[in-house]
């Protein structure tokens, strides 16, 4: 029998047919809704191993401590440990090769002891207990629905039980009664209400049973670990005032050097007096165990933390981490009475700072004589131990490792490094920096955006730790540093990333510190005149004709140079989002969205407003679904013939509309959940088509058939905050923020 040959037509069709299903090997997510113009789907959906995570270096953190592990621990070959606080818990050997300790999420404070005993809050001000390095967690309420923050914990607490924190914002002091198993409030003074901001418990606590407690009157002392309470120390007197009046919770402490008080257990040990303790004001020492107290020569900023060489006093190093500009630390070698500054880069300041438990050597090892005033001196051994006078003292030994956390710069570890003069000089490693370290990924993408200026690169904006490139498709990222990029620190956010069409390297940025223009790919940056701050951004499809870009409610017509007030917008909120039409060439169109509080979304007509003519008047868009929603994300595509798609992320869901805002359209197989990031391409080959994404607390869906049908992806990734797709729309990028926290996973398909 004679086969008939293909006419032309078949020979096309089947030659498209061809293409889209190379297209779809190259679709890395392989998702349901790439379809042919008819709508069918032809693939299955991804599992979650088709996700390859990765994670942004460095990020913010909020504490960083030192402990030991028990000898021959599993956890770990070194019992040398530094535990770091960010977004989640990272541990690390001697601060080298991190890993996460699993934690609750979005942590900005912690505690720790010796033996790994952990006390975290998070950033809803929730408190958390392991005893046993994260192997498991106990929530922790000193009243029901009170915010808390924890003080302070005994080295014994496995034995003792004993942790002391605060209500806030009430400043009231709390402390943990194991015997009853539960958080009971410590009364300083019969009869008087007072605020406290820190505590401590002393070193040797199991013996002496010695707590103190920084009120806003003063030093309160107790002698039976927490249960009744004296004032030795009054304000009037010079001591240190606590509470609110001694600033912020996180720039108040009192520290307990470890040779604190007389450890009978060991032979030659000195009972040492000293007690320090920091606010906002400075750093004062005690030399009497907290009766008197003044204040040290020190003027670099606000303390965030204080850390005591293991081996005082006979070591006498103290680290501190500083808020203040330019500067992230303090070191001082003699006690406090001189210092040398730890610098760092703009907007970023120190928030915690370690010694690591094996700095220096303890000088119990060898007999001393201990004076406030002179310091530690030899001893003349009685006829007993036959007398002998020792030599000088060895200053230079232990590990002399160091450590800062910063806000937006990562862990930075150092050495006191012994110099030809027989001086110690700390010196930083800045290969060390987790901004170039991915061992330990804390930072918390907040933009991300594909360039198209043919290098391939991807951008990713942060909280507070600045930009991030990536060059194998957000497989790996490197932070971009240097004197022109983006800023850092914790007032610091980057909320929107945007490329100017047909000049890829040319991107504009929307960050808390304004609008901010980049012409070599993200390289280096020039704040333009725009607002401040600047939550919302878009760039014109048309940019080299009409030059326009729209930010937080205002609007520049010169490529940035320029900015002024958009007409007819109200001054009271800000915009959540704004996007051009893909046809604004054409037809002029713009949409923005209101950021209405919940309580205030009932005052305005519409909150999503349309503009046919530049942005020359506006009008609220009348759907009905959308005027008690928070609207969270715009985006628009324009798909051959097809009229304008404008997808909108609210907090109940997605809203689609097929003709450019006339009619909506929520997709039937999509929860009402939270939708926080739409994206959409326009692709010409094999077929004119559109791709859509939208991804949001329930997890991440997609179309490929201009949104006729969409699939959802793999369950269990879920909590995501962004989504951008490649050029070509046939991959995309997403970054999630679980529970709303510092930690962050960057995914590709």
């Amino acid at each position: 029998m004679r086969q008939r040959r293909p006419s032309a037509v078949g020979a096309r069709t089947a030659l498209a047919a061809g293409l889209a299903v190379l297209v779809l090997a190259r679709l890395a997510h392989t998702p349901a809704g790439w379809a042919a113009p008819d709508g069918s789907d032809q693939q299955a959906p991804p599992s979650a191993a088709d996700f390859k995570p990765a994670t942004l270096p460095g990020g913010a953190f909020y504490g960083v401590d030192s402990f030991d592990l028990p000898p021959g621990a599993p956890l770990s070959k070194d019992n040398q440990q530094i535990i770091a606080v960010g977004g989640r818990l990272a541990r690390a050997d001697r601060g080298a090769r991190w890993t996460t300790v699993d934690s609750p999420l979005l942590l900005r404070h912690m505690v720790a002891t010796a033996n790994g005993v952990l006390l975290v809050n998070d950033v809803n001000g929730k408190g958390y207990r392991s005893d046993s390095l994260g192997n498991g967690w106990t929530p922790v309420e000193l009243e029901p629905g009170a915010k808390m923050r924890f003080l302070s914990v005994s080295e014994n607490f496995a034995r003792d039980g004993q942790a002391l924190a605060i209500t806030l914002p009430e400043w009231q002091l709390y402390r943990y009664d194991r015997s009853r198993s539960r958080w009971t409030q410590a009364v300083l003074r019969a009869g008087e209400n007072h605020l406290v901001g820190a505590a401590g418990f002393s070193p040797n606590v199991v013996v002496d049973e010695l707590v103190l407690a920084g009120a806003d009157d003063g030093i309160y002392r107790s002698q039976d670990a927490g249960q009744t309470w004296q004032r030795v120390a009054s304000t009037a007197a010079g001591a240190p005032a606590f509470g609110p009046a001694g600033g912020q919770p996180e720039e108040q402490g009192i520290v307990f050097p470890r040779e604190f008080g007389d450890d009978r257990q060991q032979r030659y040990d000195a009972d040492d007096p000293t007690v320090f303790a920091f606010n906002k004001e400075g750093i004062y020492r005690s030399d009497d165990k907290g009766v008197a107290w003044r204040r040290l020569p020190f003027s670099g900023g606000k303390v965030r933390d204080l850390a005591v060489s293991n081996a005082w006093p006979y070591d006498p190093v103290l680290l501190a981490a500083v808020d203040a500009p330019g500067r992230i630390g303090a070191l001082s070698q003699d006690g406090g009475q001189t210092w040398s500054w730890v610098d760092g880069a703009p907007g970023v300041m120190g928030t915690g700072a370690a010694l690591s438990r094996d700095f220096g050597v303890s000088g119990s090892e060898t007999p001393y004589n201990w004076d406030p005033r002179k310091g530690p001196t030899a001893l003349s051994l009685p006829t007993l131990y036959k007398a002998q006078t020792l030599g000088p003292i060895e200053r230079f030994r232990g590990s002399r490792e160091l450590f800062l956390a910063t806000d937006g710069d990562g862990i930075w570890p150092g050495r006191l490094s012994l110099e030809p003069d027989g001086r110690e000089r700390a010196v930083w490693d800045a290969a060390g920096h987790k901004t170039s370290d991915s061992s330990l990924g804390s930072g918390e993408p907040t933009a991300v955006l594909h360039l198209t200026d043919g290098s391939g690169a991807i951008l990713a904006g942060s909280r507070a730790s600045g930009l991030y490139r990536s060059q194998d498709n957000g497989s790996s990222w490197t932070a971009v540093t240097g004197e022109a990029t983006l800023p850092r620190g914790s007032e610091q956010t980057i909320h929107r990333l945007a490329a100017v069409p047909g000049q890829g390297g040319t991107v504009f940025a929307a960050t808390e510190s304004g609008v901010w223009l980049s012409r070599d790919g993200g390289q280096s940056w020039r704040r333009t005149g725009g607002p401040v701050p600047a939550r919302s951004l878009a760039v014109s499809p048309d940019f080299a004709n009409d030059r326009t870009v729209v930010a937080a409610r205002q609007i520049s017509r010169d490529g940035g140079d320029s900015w002024s007030p958009v007409a007819g917008q109200s001054a009271e909120f800000d915009w959540s989002a704004v996007a051009f039409s893909a046809d604004y060439a054409r037809d002029r169109t713009l949409y923005a969205a209101y950021n209405l509080p919940a309580d205030k979304r009932s005052l305005d007509d519409w909150p999503l407003k349309v503009s046919r003519d530049g942005g020359q008047s506006w009008e609220g868009i009348q759907a009905s679904y959308l005027r008690q929603s928070g609207i969270l994300d715009l985006a628009t595509v324009l798909a051959g013939t097809d009229p304008l798609r404008v997808l909108v992320g609210t907090d109940r869901g997605l809203l689609l509309s097929s003709d450019a805002g006339k009619t909506w359209n929520k997709p039937g197989n999509m929860p009402s959940t939270a939708v926080r990031a739409v994206d959409a391409r326009s692709l010409s080959q094999p077929f004119f088509t559109a791709v859509l994404v939208a991804a949001g607390d329930s997890g991440v869906y997609w179309s490929t058939n201009r949104g006729n049908s969409w699939t959802m992806g793999p369950n269990g990734l879920k909590d995501f905050r962004g989504a951008a797709l490649a050029p070509d729309g046939q991959t995309y990028l997403l970054f999630r923020i679980v529970d709303l926290l510092n930690y962050a996973k960057v995914f590709t398909p």
